[in-house]
């Protein structure tokens, strides 16, 4: 896994958005998003955030200081097709994925 942005931003970036993606799914406040991430910033994961919104594929609400994210139509199904894929190179190549950025 990558450790720093320096490395490949672009990669970098989509392995973020993969494992926020993974997460959300369940979820609805972003501090309960933030607990499930070992070693990532809030910050970090509010610019993940406001990514994924840019894209589509999560809604972010504000409540006061606190913020509610869901994922949209497009965002289930780009989630569903990852979970997929994790899942093949799991059972079939006996691969581990890990669905957060430890």
């Amino acid at each position: 896994m990558l450790k720093n942005h320096d490395d490949n931003p672009v990669d970098y970036f989509f392995l973020s958005s993969m494992n926020v993606l993974l997460e959300v799914d369940d979820k609805k406040y972003m501090f309960e998003i933030y607990k499930g991430f070992k070693g990532v910033s809030y910050s970090h994961l509010v610019f993940v955030m406001q990514k994924l919104e840019k894209l589509g594929f999560v809604a972010m609400e504000r409540k006061g200081t606190t913020r509610i994210v869901k994922l949209t139509d497009d965002g289930r199904m780009v989630a569903q097709y990852l979970r997929n894929i994790k899942n093949v190179l799991e059972k079939r190549h006996g691969m581990v994925v890990k669905g957060r950025l430890d």
